[in-house]
């Protein structure tokens, strides 16, 4: 559940959370993305502290928004509230926290603002939600879901060569193709699923629950590699990579990664019940590969 009222900091001059200066826009979003539980680490001690404070406002704009899309009940609510904060990305010398800071962030590194537009527009889409009917279908959602997240980084250490954003957009799409895979049994229960409906051609279904055992791991193979493909051609990013604290984060992201695909491909069929875990001794050897 989100720890802020979403409708004040919706608002251009940040409601009961207005700010005066930029140095407090930073302090508020460093707060903010400390209260919130992520399964990955956000800004962890591998960030050199002079960037800490931009992936602090980078995050809380994606999790403030994230919420709006995701925790508030009604539709329409949903809509309005995000268009309000999408309008607030235009304005300038806001006094709402979140955006204060990530105008300073975009203005002070010289990023690309339509990154942040395609996060919005994928929140969106999580709101109207429809199934992929193609590979393309879902693609497209990870251009605006995904990637955008793995160019700000990149962006924010100076990097923009178009060869390396397009290898990070291989590792982005793959994690979030993972996380949809991973989570399967519990968009079952939201009646929601991401798997191409194009794959079930032959099956005279779009269902998985409804094939025999065979049909299911023959679906799911299809999904998996076609994940395990795209961190392969992601690798190639991480020999790029500099400062070395910035190579070892998304080394250590990539490889949870491809970790967790293993382990998704090793359930079988069972993933459709069943949600794999990384548990402590996974992390270590993550460490330790992603070092050496």
């Amino acid at each position: 559940m989100y720890n802020y009222d979403l409708y004040e900091l919706a608002k251009p001059n940040g409601g009961k959370y207005k700010v005066n200066s930029t140095e407090e826009a930073y302090l508020f979003c460093q707060k903010l993305t400390n209260s919130h539980y992520e399964n990955f680490p956000v800004a962890s001690i591998l960030i050199p502290k002079n960037k800490r404070k931009f992936i602090y406002a980078v995050y809380s704009f994606a999790r403030i928004a994230d919420d709006i899309a995701d925790e508030l009940q009604g539709k329409t609510e949903k809509l309005n509230l995000l268009a309000q904060f999408k309008s607030n990305l235009s304005k300038n010398n806001l006094s709402n926290p979140i955006f204060l800071a990530l105008e300073n962030t975009i203005t002070s590194l010289n990023l690309s603002s339509d990154n942040f537009y395609k996060l919005l527009e994928a929140f969106h889409l999580d709101i109207n939600f429809k199934r992929p009917d193609t590979w393309e279908d879902i693609l497209h959602y990870c251009s605006k879901s995904a990637n955008p997240v793995g160019r700000i980084i990149l962006e924010i250490f100076g990097i923009k060569k178009p060869e390396l954003l397009n290898y990070s957009d291989s590792i982005c799409t793959a994690l979030q193709l993972t996380n949809f895979w991973q989570d399967i049994s519990i968009d079952k229960t939201k009646n929601r699923s991401y798997i191409p409906k194009s794959l079930f051609k032959s099956y005279n279904t779009v269902n998985i629950y409804n094939l025999n055992t065979q049909q299911k791991n023959e679906i799911l193979n299809q999904i998996t590699d076609y994940a395990q493909e795209l961190f392969q051609q992601g690798k190639s990013l991480i020999p790029h990579l500099k400062p070395y604290r910035l190579k070892l984060e998304i080394a250590i992201t990539l490889n949870a990664g491809i970790l967790t695909l293993k382990k998704i491909k090793q359930l079988n069929n069972n993933i459709l019940e069943i949600r794999p875990k990384l548990y402590k001794l996974d992390y270590m050897s993550i460490i330790i590969k992603s070092i050496f």
